[in-house]
């Protein structure tokens, strides 16, 4: 994450954070950014998941993706944060945990326990995406399963 610096203007600030700007040298609403950080997000976790078909080795290993939800997991989290967590997990979720099993179950639980706890609930840009998590993480605590994305593998008829 970027911090504002002293002195650094919100429009500076937002920038800094990857927003853009419109032909009229606005901003793009907080709605947009957020579609395309998570548009982001979903990509970068269908590329970790990729298991090589044709003998190469994936250059971003799912591997990758346990460090990204562990770097975000130990920053305190904020209005998007939730979001893109959903994203991730609901992207690659499964291969982490085919991956990891037992500690990405303590990387789940502590993310229920202590990281979404922590989300501000004045925060009304993420009250929905945290209401999103929970369910998620509630029917992966209920069934013990994340389920796989969908369209990840291939059927043919």
């Amino acid at each position: 994450y970027f911090s504002r610096q002293p002195g650094q203007s919100i429009e500076d600030y937002l920038r800094s954070i990857g927003y853009k700007g419109k032909e009229d040298d606005e901003l793009e609403s907080e709605n947009i950014y957020n579609e395309r950080m998570t548009g982001m997000v979903a990509l970068y976790a269908a590329i970790v998941q990729i298991v090589s078909a044709n003998g190469k080795p994936n250059p971003f290993p799912v591997s990758h993706g346990w460090t990204w939800m562990a770097r975000l997991l130990n920053l305190a989290p904020r209005s998007i944060s939730p979001l893109l967590v959903h994203t991730f997990l609901s992207v690659a979720g499964a291969s982490l945990m085919a991956a990891y099993g037992k500690q990405f179950r303590k990387l789940l639980d502590a993310l229920a326990n202590s990281w979404i706890p922590s989300i501000s609930a004045k925060d009304p840009t993420s009250t929905a995406s945290k209401s999103n998590l929970c369910g998620y993480l509630e029917k992966y605590q209920r069934t013990g399963v994340l389920p796989e994305c969908e369209g990840r593998v291939i059927k043919h008829s």
